[in-house]
């Protein structure tokens, strides 16, 4: 199997298709940086040959909508922009701001993110080892598929595991209106109660100082239950949220699949 083919074949051992260099787009091999956007979105378009679910969505990001979730593939690119680094993020809906961009929540997820592995990929040999790190992501990701529809029971372990990886009140409160968003509200009670008992005991002293002094970390705890409390009794309002958010990103040209409560 060469770089030289024609067609797409199958890897023996991986079961996955061998992507030969597109003429649409450069020589990966000779390619200076992932900055360029037309490496990026050549690097993408072989990606989505393994996730063909995925949707390209702005420079180096491949995207599914799963109810009130965006499953995310980033490729995060090095400073020196000759090799990347291929990430998983899940970013909640219900929690995304009005007034908050996309970009931003991607930079909140990377706090608790699911990686693939440790490993980067060089531009230089893109092709050769694309099919290992996709086979590894998906092996790694079996708890949460990258294709299909999903199921509540699969999705609320995920995202207690990030809430409690990261403490911040953002990953906290998607667990509680992921809850609410299905419309078990009395689990989502029992989730907002352990998500601030978890978060009073790590920054008791943090908070208590923030006080004090008018630090951010008390008046952050304090808005984000604040919101919490508006919306944990009222579902429709949870989901509504969910629909604006996809409409105001764009996703509502996307294929949408389903969370099955």
């Amino acid at each position: 199997m060469t770089k030289s083919a024609t067609k797409l074949e199958r890897d023996a051992e991986t079961g996955f298709v061998f992507i030969p260099p597109d003429p649409q787009y450069p020589d990966l091999a000779s390619a200076q940086s992932i900055g360029n956007r037309t490496v990026a979105r050549a690097i993408a378009n072989d990606w989505k040959t393994f996730f063909p679910e995925f949707t390209y969505w702005k420079t180096r990001c491949l995207v599914r909508v799963v109810g009130p979730v965006v499953q995310i593939i980033l490729l995060e690119r090095a400073s020196s922009g000759w090799n990347y680094h291929p990430i998983h993020l899940i970013a909640f809906l219900s929690s995304i701001e009005r007034d908050e961009s996309f970009a931003w929540r991607l930079e909140m997820c990377k706090e608790s993110r699911l990686k693939p592995g440790n490993g980067w990929l060089m531009l230089h040999d893109h092709h050769q080892r694309l099919p290992e790190f996709a086979k590894e992501m998906r092996e790694r990701l079996a708890s949460l598929p990258t294709e299909g529809d999903w199921t509540f029971d699969q999705l609320l372990p995920v995202a207690w595991k990030l809430a409690r990886k990261s403490h911040w009140p953002g990953p906290l409160r998607d667990v509680v209106l992921l809850c609410t968003w299905a419309g078990r509200v009395r689990l989502a009670k029992w989730y907002y109660l352990k998500a601030k008992i978890m978060y009073y005991a790590l920054y008791w002293p943090i908070l208590l100082i923030g006080k004090l002094v008018g630090d951010t970390y008390s008046t952050d705890m304090r808005f984000w239950r604040q919101d919490v409390d508006q919306l944990i009794d009222h579902p429709e309002k949870v989901r509504q949220l969910v629909e604006d958010n996809v409409i105001r990103f764009k996703f509502d040209k996307m294929p949408r699949f389903e969370v099955k409560v």
